[in-house]
């Protein structure tokens, strides 16, 4: 465990769950974070279906596409906390739907008892939220765009999937799905965390956190 961060906060925040999965999803190449006893492995999904005026099933053959790599992730495992990224705002309607979709996917397979989350640890938090907690750990300055300030706190904890991919060009880090990887680290270390150092009372269903009232 003691390998996946340099940060001592870090480390012991992933203590303190056995189970954890981030999920950074967009329409194209999702973020997978999986935590499970004291090892953390990243997955890209890539997802090639999409909106087609041509093809009546775009939908459903999205969807069914994602649902099949993902389960292969979480089949079986039962999560301490699950953090999804609520990125559904402010897109064109073909976008919006897209996302709408996709980001479903993990509800449908917890209904279908394919894997399990505990009671009142799912959240759905938009990036600007999950950004602000990440900042808890770490405060870093010079940076404007959100990816590369992700990467500068995961670096400055020195996350080793960072560290390993330092001198990959831009292209290359997009292309392997580096910076979905990265965001969905984030989120998921930030949830950790938070729920490390305070004592809540556990929620009976899936929690969403609102712009309105956790603004960066």
């Amino acid at each position: 465990m003691g390998d996946i961060f340099l940060d001592k906060t870090a480390t012991e925040a992933l203590g303190k769950f056995n189970c954890a999965l981030g999920l950074d999803v967009s329409r194209r190449s999702t973020g997978v974070c999986l935590y499970q006893n004291g090892v953390l492995i990243l997955y890209q999904i890539s997802t090639e279906a999409k909106y087609s005026t041509e093809d009546r099933l775009w939908e459903a053959n999205m969807k069914r596409q994602f649902k099949e790599e993902l389960t292969k992730i979480v089949k079986g495992k039962t999560f301490d906390l699950v953090v999804i990224e609520n990125c559904i705002n402010g897109c064109n309607a073909i976008t919006n739907k897209e996302l709408t979709l996709l980001n479903s996917v993990f509800d449908d397979l917890v209904a279908e008892k394919v894997c399990n989350v505990k009671k009142g640890r799912m959240y759905r938090v938009f990036p600007n939220v999950w950004r602000k907690q990440l900042k808890q750990l770490r405060t870093v300055s010079g940076v404007k765009d959100v990816k590369e300030l992700v990467e500068k706190i995961l670096r400055s904890l020195g996350f080793a999937y960072v560290l390993e991919h330092e001198d990959d060009s831009a292209y290359a880090k997009k292309q392997n799905g580096y910076y979905d990887m990265c965001d969905a680290t984030g989120m998921l270390l930030a949830y950790m965390h938070k729920l490390s150092n305070v004592s809540e009372k556990e929620p009976s269903s899936v929690q969403e956190t609102s712009e309105n009232n956790e603004n960066s």
